[in-house]
């Protein structure tokens, strides 16, 4: 009997190591190196960025603007902090660690904003407008996709309801919440107009922009997809700043 016990208090032992060394080993990714220089305030209100092999450069982007990026929050107002945290702005250029991608680079601008600009941070839900994305009664006229193979030429048409509704946010003047119901991957066969739709959208969607009528509004290209836009009132992620400070400069 107490072999048994020594042999499970050992076990459990082993699996404790073994949970915090795969802890460590999944700690959230950071910049090899990053330069930060201020910027003139004066210049240009939108922030310009480039991502090349092994390089992430930013210019003229306030601290609020790399929270947003780095955390996903499209309204400046869902952001509660400092005055400065807006109105000023620097210059970060930084190296990416081998096997990083464009799509790693929110979870490095949090490491980042933790060490240089020793951000700390919480999220509470508070009411704000925002569109409810939902289906017509009529149901969606887009078809779901099933594995890579079911759409191996239409890789860039593969879509979540909750993607697209992200990128519907550049076309109109709230928030969009996807409530359509719909939790598969999607092609859609029309999209809004190429001039009103965001650079992630260009990417993701190609060509398939250029197909649709320059003229169509927001609400019609979604009734062809079957879908609406309904404003509501509904809690959504604020993100409140307890602490951040103007970083050391390289």
């Amino acid at each position: 009997m107490k072999t048994r016990k020594h042999l499970c208090w050992l076990l459990g032992v082993v699996l404790l190591f073994s949970l915090n060394g795969t802890g460590n080993a999944q700690a959230r990714k950071g910049f090899e190196a990053a330069s930060i220089r201020p910027e003139d305030p004066r210049g240009s209100s939108r922030p310009s960025s480039r991502v090349s092999p092994g390089r992430f450069e930013i210019v003229g982007a306030s601290p609020g603007e790399l929270i947003a990026r780095a955390f996903g929050i499209e309204h400046p107002q869902r952001l509660v902090a400092p005055d400065w945290v807006r109105r000023e702005r620097f210059a970060i250029r930084a190296v990416m660690p081998d096997g990083t991608t464009e799509r790693d680079i929110p979870e490095m601008l949090k490491t980042l904003l933790e060490q240089r600009f020793s951000l700390k941070m919480h999220v509470e839900q508070r009411p704000f407008e925002v569109y409810e994305l939902v289906a017509l009664k009529s149901g969606p006229t887009f078809r779901e996709v099933g594995g890579a193979d079911d759409c191996a030429n239409l890789v860039a048409a593969r879509i979540s309801m909750a993607e697209f509704s992200r990128m519907l946010r550049p076309s109109v003047d709230r928030p969009v919440v996807d409530k359509t119901g719909l939790s598969g991957l999607y092609e859609l066969k029309t999209l809004l107009p190429p001039a009103r739709v965001s650079a992630a959208a260009q990417a993701l969607l190609g060509d398939r922009l250029d197909k649709t009528p320059s003229g169509i509004s927001v609400s019609r290209a979604l009734e062809e997809l079957g879908l609406k836009l309904e404003p509501k009132n509904a809690p959504v992620d604020f993100i409140v700043i307890e602490n951040i400070e103007r970083p050391s400069t390289d």
